[in-house]
């Protein structure tokens, strides 16, 4: 075992980790955004499955369900920082049932007054004029979300529990950001790719000492 140490190159070594992490991380997003995105329109005709690349403007939203709120805890003097509502989270109508959306603080503003004017439109109003495009994907809801998305399809749009059940798993529509996300794809590509090397060249070059 302690041959075997030797015998490792800790520079390829840690760069090897490094670039599995990176890898790791960012991998899943990097292939979904390299899908064909379906928009919005077709999400709400024909619903979505996780891992779906969905982007564009959303024309429609409906109550939101959910709020995720931050603060930050300073154990050396127990201050507590005010509590910010960091991401809402809204019910969107897709197909024969309803979908979650994710969104950030930053465009809360416009989720909101959107939600506001659907309720208006289907009130016999105006089309929904407010603007809230979105870059992402479909996945899985964390199960506290879930728990909060069925009472909401029960209390305020009278779903049944089987009707729920009969939806599946519940999905979430989640921005991402999917340039970024490239970008340190790439680098654990060429971090697990030198380090690949390195490690191969040294332990190369280790056996031929050794033998």
């Amino acid at each position: 075992m302690r041959d075997l140490w030797y015998k490792i190159s800790k520079p390829g070594l840690v760069l090897f980790l490094a670039g599995t992490a990176l890898l790791y991380l960012s991998l899943p997003d990097t292939i979904i955004s390299f899908k064909p995105p379906k928009s919005f329109e077709d999400v709400m005709a024909t619903g979505g499955s996780a891992g779906d690349h969905v982007q564009g403007q959303v024309p429609f939203l409906l109550d939101s369900f959910a709020v995720e709120q931050t603060w930050t805890e300073n154990r050396s003097n127990n201050s507590v920082t005010p509590k910010k509502n960091s991401r809402y989270y809204f019910v969107l109508p897709a197909d024969d049932g309803y979908l979650g959306v994710s969104v950030g603080s930053s465009s809360s503003s416009e989720a909101k007054k959107l939600a506001d004017q659907t309720y208006g439109y289907l009130s016999g109003g105006a089309m929904p004029s407010a603007t809230l495009v979105i870059d992402g994907r479909i996945s899985q809801m964390e199960d506290d979300l879930a728990s909060m998305f069925r009472r909401e399809l029960k209390n305020t749009y009278g779903l049944s529990s089987q009707e729920i059940s009969d939806m599946g798993p519940l999905m979430m529509i989640e921005p991402r950001a999917f340039t970024t996300i490239r970008v340190f794809c790439g680098a654990g590509a060429i971090l697990f790719l030198t380090g690949i090397f390195l490690l191969t060249r040294y332990w190369r070059e280790m056996n031929r000492y050794i033998n």
